[in-house]
């Protein structure tokens, strides 16, 4: 070899290493420029979090609510005329509690009480299977209907027992449920303890439950404020969710 192809052999090899410690120090460099901008972007994260959570503390973030219906169907209501008289009292101011819940974008689901020819143990009407499967007398009181609202079928008097309500509520993420109908000492006062006992908290309004018999219905609403629900008026809860946004739940102590 010559003494020009030396050199320029070591020319060639001087730059290639020069090349190759710039590549690692841009490398590096890019390195440490991604580490502090991933930190910076964390620490922003962070207290636009932390701002996030503090508004919505401050705003009162609103709850998670579906208003439960218990058979409210037109068979059910037509048992007899005190029955009837009752649902027709309480009906309007019902509907109008409905649609406020609605209009502050919470859920409505009717329990609907549904049985076949061959279901056991059930009370006959006039000895016959009343709410049949299909028939005009096991539907919802289209009053109480909007297409927005969801029918969950039933078999017994509690709207948990072998349905897809509790699904229903975990999908959408439901806290609060407000169980609404008829009879309050029987499909609603099952309803709101099986309610209780899957960690719901529950609300019941007051005015928003019936009984054939006024003293069933009354006896029904203090068993539920002693042991498992809020009860009071429909047009209070309205008020409290427009203004407040919070109940208090806490568990009564029992003597």
């Amino acid at each position: 070899m010559n003494t020009t192809n030396a050199t320029d052999a070591r020319t060639t090899a001087r730059n290639a290493a020069a090349t190759e410690a710039a590549a690692a120090a841009a490398t590096e460099a890019a390195t440490a420029a991604a580490t502090a901008a991933t930190a910076a972007k964390a620490q922003g994260g962070a207290g636009e979090t932390t701002d996030v959570t503090a508004r919505a503390e401050k705003k009162g973030a609103s709850p998670r609510i579906a208003v439960l219906t218990n058979d409210l169907q037109y068979e059910l209501v037509e048992k007899n005329p005190e029955r009837q008289a009752n649902v027709e009292r309480f009906k309007p101011g019902l509907i109008q509690f409905l649609n406020d819940m609605r209009g502050l974008d919470h859920r409505v689901a009717h329990l609907q009480l549904v049985y076949d020819e061959g279901d056991k143990k059930i009370e006959l009407h006039n000895g016959r299977v009343p709410v049949l499967r299909g028939t005009p007398g096991a539907e919802i009181i289209r009053e109480f209907l909007h297409p927005s609202d969801a029918i969950i079928e039933k078999k017994k008097d509690s709207g948990f027992f072998e349905t897809g309500l509790d699904a229903y509520l975990k999908h959408h993420e439901i806290q609060i449920v407000i169980i609404t109908g008829m009879q309050a000492q029987i499909c609603v006062q099952t309803t709101a303890a099986d309610a209780h006992f899957r960690g719901y908290n529950v609300i019941v309004p007051s005015d928003g439950v019936v009984s054939t018999r006024e003293e069933d219905r009354n006896r029904a609403l203090e068993w539920l404020r002693s042991y498992c629900a809020v009860v009071m008026p429909m047009d209070a809860i309205v008020k409290t969710l427009r203004e407040r946004n919070t109940f208090d739940f806490s568990v009564p102590a029992l003597p």
